[in-house]
């Protein structure tokens, strides 16, 4: 045989380890083949993922149709399914004879299906009463006066609550701090419009049963100032009355007074008695 040359045509011998790399070469490019394949299949997968979370998550719902009584629909060969998708007592050998057929079904919409989730969870709670008008109290009145010997011994102040029958079940509620007369005048320094704050306690149980405040007073930084021998007193009118409105139980009750200023000043408790 000759080539196109006019030469004679020379056979083609393989070297050594030619088929060796040729098979080595073949295996690469299958290998590669199904890695495009894999990859080309996870990015299917990932693409479906993502258009399932644009959607919102309504693709794990099922198409709403309107809701139906639950009563059970014949279907044939005996058997039965309810609204809710769940099969009855059919006919076994329909089934046998006919494996591939599909189960009716009807779909709800959560609209549909809020009825039931509320009657297995419980009765829905009735909404809290709208809360009444705050208590009313009688307004605390500040006055000051001269009573050198109001106060015994040579301290800063001194200090008393007392609580004075006014009938009819009411008091007269007061709070006295006195500054002796061998003291310089001093001020009396508030932070709140609020100066004293009374409370009363049940002797018998230590609870409080009323108290003459009902919501934060609002802030006014001011100061009064107390004269040497002189006494500052806050006066306000009790009804008679607990933080619940009713009259409070016969016994004996302790009534604190507070004052709310810078300085401490400590005040001795009264006492009441309600019969």
């Amino acid at each position: 045989m000759w080539n196109e040359r006019g030469g004679p045509l020379r056979e083609l011998t393989p070297y050594p380890g030619q088929a060796e790399q040729a098979l080595r070469l073949v295996h690469v490019r299958r290998r590669r083949a199904l890695a495009f394949v894999a990859s080309l299949a996870g990015l299917v997968v990932l693409a479906s993922l993502v258009l399932t979370a644009r959607g919102g998550g309504l693709a794990m719902l099922e198409p709403v149709e309107p809701a139906v009584a639950r009563t059970a629909t014949p279907v044939p060969g005996g058997e039965h399914a309810d609204p809710g998708g769940r099969r009855g007592h059919g006919d076994a050998a329909a089934d046998a004879a006919a494996p591939g057929r599909a189960l009716p079904h009807t779909q709800y919409s959560a609209a549909a299906t809020a009825p039931r989730v509320a009657a297995a969870a419980g009765p829905t709670p009735a909404p809290p009463a709208p809360a009444g008008p705050a208590p009313v109290r009688d307004a605390i009145r500040r006055t000051q006066a001269q009573e050198p010997f109001a106060c015994v011994g040579t301290g800063e102040w001194c200090g008393t609550a007392t609580a004075t029958d006014a009938g009819n079940g009411t008091a007269e509620l007061a709070a006295q701090v006195c500054r002796p007369a061998v003291r310089d005048p001093a001020r009396l320094r508030f932070a709140a419009k609020q100066e004293v704050e009374f409370l009363l306690y049940s002797r018998e149980t230590g609870e409080e049963v009323w108290r003459w405040s009902t919501a934060p007073a609002p802030p006014r930084p001011h100061a009064v100032v107390v004269q040497s021998g002189s006494c500052v007193t806050w006066t306000t009118q009790w009804t008679g009355l607990g933080d619940d409105g009713r009259p409070l139980p016969a016994g004996d009750y302790v009534l604190h007074a507070v004052l709310l200023s810078q300085e401490r000043v400590a005040l001795s408790p009264g006492s009441w008695q309600a019969v």
